[in-house]
């Protein structure tokens, strides 16, 4: 029975693949990253492999936040996971990208650092990002603002070279409503094959059938 890794979104939590662990064709271990953010990449590794004692053959599956967290993973210790499948990740900005994406995620630090709980959820769900999608319940806990700290976009090393060798083992997947990582998909990830999930925006854990085939068809 394959063994998935899964890794929810920003202020997602394991409840996310809920639909997905009741599946008995699969093995799903799913962490809740709040318990992990506050560490660096390796320290993640090392508590994930400690605490699901993970086999080479584990398969990873992001969404979003957790599309980027896994790829750095899979990045770093290739021979360790089978596969991976991406969903709405971004695999990296350009240099010159990174210091206007900074003063973004300090104006995301500020507001979840402020704001209660019910108003930030409002702010979040409100973002352009989610306008095809449906309002989503955020598990905020005391330890998000290290979502940002030390994990935003604008601290994440380009990926795409990193799983380019590894590409026959990488699938990524975007909302073709999601229209800001379906064009950044089209203009950066030509050299991988992506793909484009027709009437889906930004959150594809809203659909779990289509999930559900996306990791069937390429296990």
């Amino acid at each position: 029975m394959p063994r998935i890794l899964c890794l929810h979104g920003f202020l997602g939590s394991p409840k996310d693949f809920s639909f997905l662990q009741d599946d008995y064709d699969y093995d799903c271990v799913i962490p809740d990253l709040n318990d992990y953010v506050s560490f660096d990449i390796h320290e993640i590794f090392s508590m994930l492999c400690k605490e699901y004692n993970l086999e080479n053959d584990t398969i990873l599956l992001g969404y979003s936040f957790g599309s980027r967290l896994g790829a750095q993973l899979f990045s770093l210790y290739p021979e360790r996971f089978s596969r991976i499948i991406l969903l709405a990740g971004h695999l990296g900005l350009e240099d010159k990208l990174k210091d206007m994406r900074y003063k973004i995620e300090l104006d995301f630090l500020d507001k979840i650092t402020s704001l209660k709980a019910t108003e930030f959820s409002r702010y979040w769900n409100g973002l352009k990002l989610f306008e095809n999608d449906k309002d989503q319940k955020l598990h905020i806990t005391d330890r998000a603002p290290d979502f940002f700290r030390n994990y935003g976009l604008s601290k994440q090393p380009s990926l795409a070279p990193l799983l380019l060798p590894h590409k026959e083992r990488v699938s990524i997947n975007y909302g073709e409503l999601d229209f800001k990582y379906s064009q950044y998909a089209k203009e950066k990830l030509g050299e991988f094959s992506v793909n484009f999930i027709e009437g889906v925006g930004h959150r594809i854990l809203q659909h779990p059938n289509i999930v559900r085939k996306i990791v069937r068809d390429f296990i």
